[in-house]
């Protein structure tokens, strides 16, 4: 009797132990799944920071036209063609690095405002606009 009594303990106890067991493994699964969860919300963070961060600096490389700026264009018939636009990317590159923030970009028929921080062409004119026109609040110019 004496000895069932002492099975009995003994396989409770290898019972509970079999659980407390269990019960780790669970939890020890649960923390890799939440351990994995953070690497991958790291890695996403830090892909989706460097994305953002690459797309502004390709942006802000990206010389902007303004509403304004084209309907000027339209309405003078000032073609914004892809060369013309390179011109005034340089002009506005080479005034940045003369420290320059708001710059007229003057051309054989055609003058541009633009705001150089922004990287925004702000208005064009035609030839009858420039005659006789001031530009105010420029501090540079560039002829292209």
């Amino acid at each position: 009797m004496e000895i069932d009594k002492i099975k009995t303990i003994n396989l409770m106890d290898q019972l509970k132990s079999a659980r407390k067991i269990e019960e780790y493994k669970l939890e020890l699964q649960k923390a890799k799944d939440l351990n994995s969860q953070l690497d991958k919300q790291i890695r996403d963070t830090s892909f989706g920071s460097l994305l953002r961060e690459k797309l502004k600096e390709a942006d802000k490389d990206q010389l902007k036209i303004s509403k304004h700026a084209q309907a000027r264009a339209d309405e003078r018939g000032i073609d914004l063609r892809p060369d013309l636009l390179q011109d005034i990317k340089s002009a506005v590159d080479r005034a940045r690095e003369k420290g320059i923030k708001d710059l007229v970009v003057i051309g054989k028929d055609t003058a541009f405002v633009v705001n150089v921080s922004n990287n925004i062409l702000v208005t064009s004119m035609d030839k009858m606009e420039m005659e006789g026109n001031i530009f105010t609040n420029i501090d540079g110019a560039v002829i292209i």
